[in-house]
């Protein structure tokens, strides 16, 4: 069974490591260390009292990604089978097997992303291809729609792998 336990305090990571000993497949979505997003966000602060907001995503951020990164390493010094991703790279490398460039970039706005980033839960915005977005001529080709359907279920098999 292929189980996501979110959050990896204490109960969490006792919690994933059961079900991983019971042969369950577990993905953890880890957190920022105790104190690190406060020390990021005091950095952005010092860096510039008025700070562009995409800037201060990609800092802040970063403690997630060390957090993913160090965990991956320890579980697999430990000899268990680890991996960290970011939400950039599973869309790059599901680009990759079906042979399409997949473009990331930063997005500012209200997208349900953007909200669920700044509450430390990393999340991809899968563009569907929309022209003249927020515009009364915002219009969709349906191939495209249909290549970001493709690329959502390579994702999914990408993160059921590992």
């Amino acid at each position: 069974m292929n189980i996501t336990v979110i959050g990896t305090g204490y109960v969490g990571l006792v919690t994933g490591a059961c079900l991983a000993d019971a042969g369950n497949q577990v993905a953890v979505v880890v957190s920022a260390m105790a104190g690190e997003t406060d020390r990021l966000v005091q950095m952005c602060r010092e860096a510039a009292p008025l700070y562009d907001p995409r800037e201060y995503d990609v800092v802040v951020a970063s403690g997630e990604q060390v957090t993913a990164g160090l965990l991956a390493m320890t579980l697999q010094n430990m000899g268990l089978k680890a991996r960290s991703f970011m939400g950039w790279q599973l869309v790059r490398a599901a680009g990759r097997n079906l042979g399409i460039e997949a473009k990331t970039s930063a997005t500012g706005g209200g997208c349900d992303a953007n909200v669920l980033n700044k509450k430390g839960l990393e999340v991809a915005n899968l563009s569907t291809g929309m022209r003249e977005m927020h515009t009364v001529k915002e219009w969709l080709d349906l191939n495209d729609l249909y290549i970001s359907a493709q690329i959502l279920v390579e994702i999914l098999r990408l993160n059921a792998k590992s």
